[in-house]
């Protein structure tokens, strides 16, 4: 059996199949590197699992049925299915394509992530002037589009940022190969968050701070978490998005489709350093 190691956010995954087509894909997909015995979480792959592209496009970006029982993550889709041992570390997925295999594994990290102090966070991030600018809100704010309208964008995630807490406790960025339009290279961690900026799109471009309780319970519905009524994950996810809210501002950006979004951007928060 094949074992490929991949690595979301500094956490490493080793995903074992007997289909070497799966493996040269993975490494090329998700930079993927052959795996050393106990090098991290295991997922294995099923052997009636298919790496084609998929007909079934009305099932791309349908989320899968969910849910904990006794310890092991259960994943129903029309065209993936999976369990995940969060005891264990272990996982098994069978696909009827490559996109499916990405669905599995994003939830996946969705749910481990939280354990290891981080999130992912439905949004879009820049890298800009050295620091990271986290775009967010619901289907069609425009987290796209602001990458669309930045002139030569650096790109963290444009879907899904995964944020981590590091060893001094301030959480950092890292490069998120979950993409749904727009591909980048590998870009290291950084902790220079500049702001969350909740977007609205509007006829004239200003920002607005965010008080504190309404910034906590805007940010909550934006973390992707395949589970609902899971206590335990619950409080883990509330905390850790208090504990960002601490560290990094948060503003309702209005814009209007072009680049002027920067400008007052640079100028509020020019104006709080």
């Amino acid at each position: 059996m094949n074992k490929i190691l991949l690595e979301f956010a500094e956490m490493p995954f080793v995903v074992k199949t007997h289909d070497d087509e799966i493996v040269a894909w993975l490494a090329e997909h998700f930079s993927g590197e052959q795996a050393e015995d106990g090098a991290g979480t295991e997922i294995e792959i099923a052997p009636d699992s298919r790496l084609t592209l998929v007909d079934n496009y009305q099932y791309l970006g349908q989320p899968p049925e969910a849910s904990i029982n006794d310890g092991i993550l259960i994943l129903e889709h029309p065209c993936y299915k999976g369990t995940f041992s969060l005891a264990e570390g272990k996982g098994k997925v069978w696909f009827s394509g490559r996109e499916f295999l990405v669905s599995y594994l994003r939830t996946v990290v969705t749910v481990i992530i939280v354990n290891c102090g981080g999130l992912a966070l439905h949004s879009s991030c820049i890298l800009r002037n050295g620091k990271t600018y986290i775009f967010t809100g619901y289907s069609g704010a425009g987290k796209s589009t602001v990458i669309k309208l930045t002139e030569d964008p650096v790109i963290y995630s444009d879907e899904v940022t995964l944020l981590k807490k590091n060893d001094k406790g301030l959480f950092s960025i890292h490069h998120s190969p979950f993409r749904s339009e727009f591909h980048s290279d590998y870009l290291p961690p950084t902790a220079d968050i500049a702001g969350i900026f909740f977007l609205r799109q509007d006829s004239r471009v200003f920002l607005e701070k965010m008080p504190p309780k309404e910034a906590i319970f805007a940010i909550l519905p934006m973390v992707f978490f395949p589970i609902n009524k899971t206590q335990l994950f619950e409080n883990k996810i509330f905390s850790l998005c208090a504990d960002l809210l601490k560290q990094v501002p948060v503003f309702k950006l209005h814009f209007r489709k072009d680049d002027t979004f920067w400008e007052s951007i640079d100028t509020v928060l020019g104006k709080e350093v």
